[in-house]
């Protein structure tokens, strides 16, 4: 399970987004609005037409000019003798990160190790002929974590994806920091990993950019069987989203999207997608096929990421109505 982090502030997990109150208010007006606009249309003997659908692009975006932090946390790999030059620690493990998760469970799937219902529950309503039949070795990335007797862990992050940890960086925080410091990433370095990706017709490479994050545990602390335990779990994240201006109504509004199924990589052709828009003093947040409003109109949209080129989402709007007036507290 991934987690969207806000505000680029990976040492907080926050399992939702918060939404503001208004939003109710605006969905409530809006379905009331939509039920209005079906009662006229039926009763009307002439109908004015509907006004045209717009499609505006929105370029990838990572780093501080993201917004929005997807968080993963990995999972420990049991079998380690495909590895190279792996250090000699008291206490240590190899871990998985997986950049796609949709794409990781259909392999798996496809070789019988997850039951159909249980494939079916996690990646519902994932098209799966946008996914590759083939296994994708580098939809995955391994990393070592070491604990020694002085007080460190020590974390090697397989970037160039060759199994081999002698040839990799190698960070090293206090172990005692990690109860106590949550924002910890602002002083670690980024990793290019080297990645892979399906666009629906062919295997293509992508590097991604990710932190490790030492001091983020996937559980809180009962989830472990020990101390050891939890202290060789960590997490990675990755600054991305992907941002862009709509100009509607003369009025240029700002636009922060990202992947709805929270993977590193977001899969090609997908539209699950959520919205962000900033609009004047006001934020508004999005799930894919809620009605949108942008400044006094209201907005039905769809979003796609590229299948040939996930560095851009297709935003298509269509006005529906007028947005309801809301009254800001004194």
């Amino acid at each position: 399970m991934l987690y969207i982090l806000l505000n680029n502030n990976p040492g907080s997990f926050r399992f939702h987004l918060k939404l503001f109150e208004n939003r109710q208010k605006l969905l409530s007006s809006a379905l009331s609005l939509a039920l209005g606009l079906v009662s006229i249309s039926a009763s009307a003997q002439t109908a004015a037409p509907a006004p045209s659908p717009q499609t505006f692009a929105l370029q990838e975006r990572t780093g501080k000019e993201a917004k929005y932090s997807v968080q993963s946390p990995t999972r420990k790999v049991e079998d380690i003798s495909s590895f190279k030059n792996i250090p000699a620690y008291p206490r240590s493990c190899v871990r998985m990160l997986v950049l796609n998760g949709d794409q990781w469970r259909y392999e798996k799937y496809l070789q019988g190790e997850i039951p159909a219902g249980e494939f079916n529950e996690k990646s519902k309503g994932v098209d799966t002929s946008l996914l590759s039949r083939a296994p994708i070795p580098k939809n995955t990335v391994y990393l070592f974590v070491g604990l020694d007797d002085k007080g460190k862990k020590h974390v090697i992050v397989d970037a160039n994806n060759n199994h081999d940890f002698g040839d990799d960086m190698e960070v090293v925080v206090n172990i005692s920091d990690c109860d106590n410091v949550r924002d910890s990433t602002r002083a670690l370095p980024e990793y290019a990993l080297n990645t892979a990706y399906f666009d629906g017709e062919t295997v293509r490479e992508k590097t991604v950019y990710v932190t490790v994050s030492p001091y983020e545990f996937h559980y809180d602390a009962p989830g472990y069987a020990d101390k050891t335990e939890r202290l060789l779990d960590i997490a990675l994240f990755r600054r991305a989203s992907w941002r862009g201006s709509v100009d509607l109504d003369g009025v240029t509004h700002k636009v922060v999207a990202w992947d709805d199924r929270n993977n590193m990589v977001a899969q090609g052709g997908s539209n699950q997608v959520n919205l962000m828009i900033e609009d004047d003093e006001d934020v508004y947040f999005y799930s894919p096929g809620e009605v949108t409003r942008f400044g006094r109109s209201m907005y039905v949209w769809s979003a796609q990421v590229q299948q040939h080129d996930p560095s851009v989402v297709k935003l298509t709007v269509q006005k529906v109505g007028k947005a309801p007036e809301f009254r800001k507290a004194h």
